[in-house]
């Protein structure tokens, strides 16, 4: 237990300080090589798409390419909070977690799996929003990994429409005997697009109920009702009323002559990220007047 001990706490020193000033017991098993410089290894993101669409998420996988003699990653991501989230791969676990990939580097230590989808004065991880960080090593008896493949993944979902970069701020890669494997970090972007607006239409129920009434948008979770008693006005947050149902009964809007309301509607997903406006939609009365 003591050597087991030893190993780990050996080769968490090693990959945080980024080299280690004597190898590791673990890598008495292996004999000491220098870091292979003949290949232009790259640490890049590769997204299952570049468009984060309407509510819909999507996986991007973090890639070591072209390495040799791997044994242990630290990376860092950066994106724009207000426009990317990053949906919680554990959450049965502190904070948001991003998801360890075991197909390529085997993380028999995993240091940090945390996303930082705003910042968080209370935890020294996360200063900042917008980021991922994953930094791992493999231990003894675990071979080197060599060639091309992901470490790690993380789920984005949109919440404002725009288009984001995905920022490779930080790469440090090292072999078993902790000396650093050179590597560049490939940037990349990812767009937002928002949800299809709501088809809306609009009927009376009774004498006074005018009731919106719209086909479910893919993947929302909410509608957001906006009314006003002039035509085409500029929806103005907080709305009117919010709905989880597909109509919206407005009890009252019907039955006076004197004043008619108008009303968009906008699909909202889970993450907060509207659509666009719906057809401008009104609620009318008329008086009859006697001709002459």
């Amino acid at each position: 237990m003591r050597f087991f001990h030893q190993v780990i706490m050996l080769a968490v020193a090693g990959l945080l300080a980024g080299l280690l000033a004597q190898p590791p017991l673990d890598a008495l098993a292996h004999e000491p090589e220098e870091a292979d410089t003949s290949l232009a290894a790259t640490v890049t993101l590769k997204a299952a798409s570049p468009t984060v669409a309407g509510c819909a998420a999507v996986r991007v996988e973090i890639w070591v390419n072209d390495v040799a003699n791997l044994y242990a990653a630290d990376v860092h991501v950066l994106f724009d909070p207000a426009l990317l989230q990053v949906v919680d791969a554990d959450p049965a676990g502190p904070g948001t977690q991003i998801e360890p990939v075991y197909s390529f580097l085997n993380p028999g230590f995993i240091i940090k799996r945390v996303a930082c989808n705003a910042a968080d004065p209370g935890n020294p991880d996360c200063p900042v929003g917008g980021k991922v960080w994953y930094s791992a090593t493999q231990l003894n008896p675990t071979p080197p990994a060599n060639g091309s493949g992901p470490i790690a993944a993380f789920t984005l979902v949109g919440r404002a429409e725009g288009l984001s970069t995905l920022d490779i701020s930080y790469q440090k890669l090292s072999s078993p005997t902790g000396q650093e494997v050179p590597a560049s970090g490939v940037d990349s972007s990812i767009a937002v697009t928002p949800p299809a607006a709501p088809q809306v239409t609009i009927t009376k129920v009774g004498s006074t109920t005018a009731r919106l009434a719209w086909p479910a948008v893919p993947g929302a979770t909410e509608y957001r009702i906006y009314r006003a008693s002039l035509p085409y006005f500029a929806p103005a947050e907080p709305p009117y009323r919010t709905t989880a149902t597909l109509l919206c009964d407005d009890t009252g809007a019907l039955g006076s002559d004197a004043v008619e309301y108008y009303y968009f509607v906008k699909a909202a997903c889970s993450s907060g990220l509207l659509s666009p406006v719906s057809i401008h939609t009104g609620a009318f009365d008329f008086a009859l007047v006697r001709g002459s």
